[in-house]
């Protein structure tokens, strides 16, 4: 699967010559930022009871703290992406990484309510400005026939921070404060900022800056809406187990196991974005896809199964299943970043912060929907999550089908290039003709 490369596509003046270890360094890097920005968007669910207290306001209030930020991320990813176009990506990627930290030390010292939401909101503009930013670096780092790995890496970051950065921040918070932990969180955004500005070479620079509608008119390319529809659906159908993970875990047996399951949902999702990436450089996008959907309506059922035979058969089942559901929601990332990165070349930048939208949306939704279902039972609401990760494989391989019937455009487009941001000039660039689906 080759993906057809142009200067204009990496946006570098030049190539920069550098071997393997300068590319592992730097994608480590971007790893660091994405593990900062993950636990800042995700860790704030286990300190809401203790935000509530000190602010003297119900816990339903102070969660629409997680509300803004995803709010926020959504409809932001796309307007930085246009506005920001001209602007050095490595640049790009201090400025976010230097304002997450900023944002969180605001955080730590709110006086009040009303700054700790103004400084959320804040957050979540740098963080939709770091994800899609560092995924496209990544991408551009690496070779054609590697790019599906080094896209992993992001969304590795984004899953490992669930795993182990969520639960490091609640037992900070637990027992220095809530402030304590968006003090640390600054801290590993100044670190991770520093090590982009030391490490990552300059080799991307931003394309000309070009208007939201022009950037946003890339979502008509064929195949991208249905791409950017499968990652909302997909999302939504695993965060309805995920969002819920409380009352999920003690009807299918896990009662007062929260801590675990959540880890094993954690470590699910870290394998699966990193087999994710791997998997989609050797079987391609969509099979990975649907193995993804596969594993999420398989666990989503199974635990609907487990609620409906009672707490008898204890936590292992549960923790089971909520693995086997991390590894499917999980499978968002690099795979559906990279099919968007085939389709338009030149809109790269616009698109994947689109599935950042998307992907945020997805979690937006699924505390609506799931409020819903679980009125009826927690069973009922994993079952809701299964017929969405159904419906979901269903369109995927509608359009896998639809992309079979027609003549791939990719097929008339030169290679001029299949190297790296990071390959020498001299260096041959490959030629002839490839096709990006096939």
């Amino acid at each position: 699967m080759l993906h057809t490369t142009h200067p204009a596509d990496t946006g570098t003046g030049q190539g920069r010559p550098a071997g393997p270890a300068a590319v592992r360094f730097s994608l480590i890097c971007l790893f660091a930022g994405a593990f900062a920005v993950g636990t800042d968007g995700f860790m704030i669910a286990g300190l809401l009871p203790q935000i509530a207290r000190e602010f003297t306001t119900t816990t339903a209030v102070a969660a629409q703290l997680v509300t803004v930020f995803a709010v926020t991320y959504a409809l932001g990813a796309p307007v930085l992406a246009s506005l920001l176009a001209g602007v050095g990506q490595r640049t790009l990627l201090m400025i976010a990484l230097g304002a997450l930290g900023a944002m969180n030390a605001l955080a730590a010292s709110a006086p009040s309510l009303v700054v700790l939401f103004a400084a959320r909101i804040a957050a979540a503009l740098a963080a939709c400005l770091y994800t899609p930013t560092a995924t496209v670096v990544a991408g551009r780092l690496a070779t054609d026939e590697r790019r599906g790995r080094a896209l992993s890496v992001i969304a590795a970051g984004l899953a490992t921070s669930i795993a182990t950065g969520v639960p490091l921040g609640a037992l900070v918070g637990e027992r220095f404060g809530w402030r304590a932990t968006f003090t640390g969180i600054a801290i590993l955004s100044a670190t991770a900022a520093t090590a982009v500005r030391l490490v990552l070479p300059k080799v991307v620079a931003g394309p000309p800056p070009v208007a939201l509608r022009a950037r946003l008119a890339a979502v008509r390319t064929p195949g991208v809406y249905r791409v950017l529809a499968t990652t909302l659906l997909g999302v939504l159908a695993g965060y309805l187990g995920y969002t819920y993970a409380a009352p999920v875990s003690a009807a299918a047996g896990a009662s007062g196991e929260l801590a675990v399951i959540l880890a094993c949902f954690g470590a699910g999702a870290t394998c699966g974005s990193i087999l994710s990436g791997a998997a989609a450089d050797r079987y391609g996008q969509p099979l990975v896809l649907r193995a993804g959907l596969t594993l999420q309506a398989s666990a989503l059922a199974a635990l609907a199964a487990l609620d409906l035979a009672g707490p008898r058969l204890g936590v292992i089942p549960a923790a089971l299943a909520f693995t086997l559901l991390g590894v499917g929601s999980f499978n968002y990332g690099a795979p559906q970043q990279r099919r968007l990165m085939e389709l338009a070349p030149g809109s790269a930048t616009t698109l994947v912060s689109l599935n950042s939208s998307a992907i945020y949306a997805g979690i937006g939704l699924s505390g609506a929907v799931g409020g819903l279902t679980l009125q009826a039972s927690p069973a009922a609401n994993c079952l809701a999550g299964a017929a969405i990760a159904v419906v979901t494989a269903l369109i995927a391989h509608h359009r896998r089908t639809e992309e079979r019937k027609q003549p791939c455009p990719a097929a008339q487009v030169p290679i001029t290039t299949r190297r790296s941001a990071f390959s020498s000039p001299a260096q041959p660039a490959s030629s002839g003709y490839a096709c990006c689906h096939c």
